[in-house]
């Protein structure tokens, strides 16, 4: 019994380790978040919401591909860019995945796609988007 207990046990903690048991949200819930860190003045409540959130994966459904550009992240060789629609305004989201074959089929402004990925981060520029999302080690699927 020790002996399977021994080889199950690191297993496990090597399947949790490498994100297999993350809990996945939606973009309105993710804003949410953003709602909570905006509010804040707490520095290290802020950090810990965003650390929170980063264990997270982040699921989109049915988003139409706006662009394909070389990528910014040192981490991948392309980004993929779509808009959202949410309660809070129009969201873009900057999908990082390591498909490049996948990323190749995508034909800009007519292809939809789902996505799942870990949040990466929000960043804000001054134009006519709510925020922006990264989305890092993205599985794509296309429609």
């Amino acid at each position: 019994m020790k002996k399977v207990l021994a080889i199950i046990l690191p297993a496990v903690l090597l399947l949790a380790s490498c994100g297999f048991f993350r809990s996945t949200i939606t973009i309105n819930d993710a804003l949410a978040e953003k709602v909570k860190i905006d509010a804040s003045k707490n520095p290290a409540q802020q950090y810990v919401i965003k650390e929170d959130l980063s264990d997270k994966n982040i699921k989109l459904n049915d988003v139409l591909v706006k662009q394909v550009t070389p990528s910014t992240n040192i981490d991948y060789d392309f980004c993929i860019i779509t808009d959202v629609t949410t309660e809070k305004g129009l969201v873009e989201c900057y999908i990082y995945t390591r498909n490049v074959n996948k990323v190749s089929k995508l034909d800009v402004g007519k292809t939809r796609i789902d996505v799942i990925g870990e949040f990466g981060r929000f960043f804000t520029l001054l134009d006519e988007y709510y925020t922006k999302i990264e989305i890092v080690e993205a599985k794509i699927i296309i429609k």
